[in-house]
């Protein structure tokens, strides 16, 4: 039996009422969620020694005053007085050789869970060990020059750990992982400052709810450790790269469009998984489309006796879902239309039950998830499911006797590539209820959906997409090794690139099966001279 939940009370130790931006909002955040309460400022009066700036060069100093700090919206500094409430205040030389005794013993009679720190100042050893469950902070707080080197080498993903420090020991309370901007470094402090920032509320609700003992046993990995700042021709050597990254997305952006097609594999999900790839010489590709005009995101089912595969109809900026026709690969893509809205339509995810067919597609732009059901020829609306988020590519299937809904939200920060939100509900006509630990994933390499959960011998999986480099590059297939109202743990099991030579080499970002089959979609990129119009709002991507 699960511990009762209960309110963790913490500190925050900083020089004076100013934070960062993101600080700011980590600490609204916690004291928002219901699990945590803050109960003490305490006010370092030491000279706080160093920066989490280090400089090496004249060219560290000249870009970070000048550009960084002046473009990054995460770095600003910000009020802390608001947050603070009611509570207490404490003067005292917090870091350098240590805390007064007095001092000291006022913080243990308030009795905190952990102490926060937002920066990289040298602790005095007592407070690390003050509160029941340390000090916490991040790793970018307390770097030299925070995803430098991720920019630099070119990383696909940006690594982001909030860390528990205790004497001699640093733990990872949690991991996850943001896309690298090669373009812009300002661009990748953005994402992983900002998009950690619920972190430590999501952290206290899994504490509270489970108990210390067992959030203990499941943090067994140990930070890195921070790199050093750069020098003078590191930092040019990244502006001369970013330039060069920044022209190639502007060129990208500007008159090139994504463009994605269907494709039918002869041979099944266990044989894809096993392999880790899908055979070329087994695939069959839908028809060409006109311009503007894609098809995407298919989903079968059995209807009569035949397969029937549902598609997203992308047509000039909007999605409609259409079955493909009964031969299913034409010459030309034959369409029939299922469900078309004033909204955009796409990812229409099939679950059926008691012989009876069901359809949840994504509306986003609606700000609701509908759950449709097959009555003769067509979709008849049973409920609406959720209401008031931009849920992207919702995924209803069952697990254990529980109904499980997941998907991302549009509005994340990373365009619902980032992070997974689990719901779950005892009937599909009772009340969604959201999962203790949402949200329950953070990886741009393997969060989205993409797909309908499978079981091979027994053991759960769950198709995501890997959008690191490129919305929807591979699919990453994960094991699901728990999945409760109050757990989530996966693995990666097995990445399925796109056919490099094959018609669409861009990318894969869905996977289903279809009876033995299995059917998925690819992507290239087609030159266009008015894919400005289309790709406008991303723009910042590169002037950042």
């Amino acid at each position: 039996m699960a511990p009762t939940p209960t309110r963790l009370r913490f500190g925050i130790v900083s020089s004076d009422s100013r934070l960062p931006a993101w600080a700011g909002q980590c600490v609204r955040q916690l004291r928002s969620c219901g699990a945590a309460e803050l109960v003490l400022w305490i006010r370092d009066a030491a000279q706080q020694n160093g920066s989490s700036w280090e400089y090496h060069g004249v060219l560290h100093r000249l870009y970070r005053r000048h550009w960084l700090e002046r473009r990054s919206t995460a770095l600003a500094p910000v009020e802390l007085a608001p947050e603070l409430g009611a509570a207490q205040r404490l003067d005292c030389a917090a870091s350098g050789a240590g805390c007064d005794a007095r001092a000291l013993q006022q913080i243990r009679e308030l009795g905190l869970d952990f102490i926060l720190c937002f920066d990289d100042r040298a602790l005095a050893s007592e407070l690390l060990e003050v509160a029941r469950l340390g000090v916490w902070s991040y790793e970018h707080a307390i770097s030299s020059a925070p995803y430098f080197r991720e920019v630099l080498e070119g990383s696909a993903r940006t690594r982001v750990e909030l860390l528990q420090r205790r004497p001699g020991r640093t733990t990872s309370l949690y991991r996850g992982f943001f896309g690298t901007c090669q373009a812009s470094w300002v661009n990748t402090i953005e994402r992983a400052f900002w998009g950690s920032t619920d972190w430590c509320a999501r952290v206290c609700a899994e504490l509270s709810a489970l108990g210390p003992e067992r959030f203990e046993q499941s943090r067994s990995l140990t930070s890195d450790g921070a790199a050093a700042a750069p020098r003078n021709r590191e930092l040019l050597g990244l502006l001369t790269k970013s330039a060069r990254s920044s022209l190639e997305k502007l060129w990208e952006l500007l008159f090139h469009v994504e463009v994605w097609n269907v494709g039918i594999a002869a041979e099944s999900l266990e044989q894809i998984l096993r392999q880790a790839r899908i055979d070329e010489a087994s695939v069959t590709w839908c028809g060409a489309h006109s311009p503007g005009n894609f098809i995407a995101d298919p989903f079968s089912y059995v209807q009569d006796g035949k397969a029937c595969v549902l598609v997203e109809d992308y047509v000039d900026g909007k999605g409609r879902i259409c079955t493909l026709s009964d031969s299913l690969v034409p010459e030309r893509v034959g369409l029939s239309v299922d469900l078309d809205l004033p909204y955009h339509m796409s990812y229409p995810c099939i679950f059926t039950e008691g012989g009876e067919t069901y359809c949840v597609p994504e509306t986003y732009q609606a700000g609701h998830v509908s759950l449709y059901k097959r009555a003769g020829r067509q979709w008849v609306l049973v409920r609406t499911l959720l209401e008031g988020k931009p849920v992207v590519d919702p995924t209803l299937f069952k697990h254990e006797g529980r109904y499980w809904l997941l998907f991302t939200l549009q509005d994340d920060g990373a365009w619902g590539n980032q992070k997974l939100y689990a719901y779950y509900a005892d009937s599909l006509d009772s009340e969604w209820k959201p999962h203790l630990l949402n949200p329950v994933k953070c990886d741009i390499g393997s969060t989205r959906p993409a797909g309908s959960p499978f079981v091979v011998n027994g053991v759960l999986y769950r198709p995501s997409q890997d959008c690191s480099q490129t919305y929807g590059g591979a699919v990453v297939i994960n094991e699901l090794r728990r999945l409760s109202p109050s757990e989530f743990v996966e693995l990666e099991a097995a990445r399925i690139e796109p056919m490099k030579n094959g018609p669409y080499p861009a990318g894969l970002h869905t996977l289903n099966p279809m009876g033995e089959q299995a059917v998925f979609d690819s992507k290239k990129f087609s030159f266009d001279w008015l894919a400005w119009r289309k790709n406008w709002s991303r723009l910042h991507e590169v002037f950042r």
